[in-house]
């Protein structure tokens, strides 16, 4: 006897149903991308898969959160419209940071000066 309906889809295709608080204003954002008849759900699925395809790419996002502090710091240092008094301030925090750095890398050099 031939089955009636749909077929089922792969296992690895169901959705399943997960509940996100988000503030509104990001939900505000992510509607004004949408065109009319369009899903929120598919977009916010398309995001989570294009960051995922990054991560497993080794892409590191172009968001500021994701970019680290210390290249972030000097390239913010460089621009020649940044107040004298935030370059000092900069300044005075990656040299810290160089200072620790130097310090760590002639501590490693001299362990293993002493191992040989």
């Amino acid at each position: 006897m031939k089955k009636l309906g749909r077929p089922r889809k792969a296992h690895a295709l169901r959705k399943e149903n997960i509940s996100v608080n988000l503030p509104k204003s990001l939900v505000s954002q992510i509607e004004s991308k949408l065109s009319y008849g369009s899903s929120r759900s598919t977009w916010v699925q398309k995001a989570i898969e294009n960051r995922l395809a990054d991560d497993k790419q080794g892409i590191k996002p172009k968001y500021y959160k994701d970019i680290d502090t210390i290249p972030l710091l000097a390239l913010v240092r460089d621009r020649p419209d940044i107040d004298d008094n935030v370059k000092f301030v900069i300044k005075m925090y990656l040299d810290k940071y160089y200072d620790e750095l130097d310090l760590k890398l002639k501590m490693q050099a001299e362990e293993i000066e002493a191992e040989r």
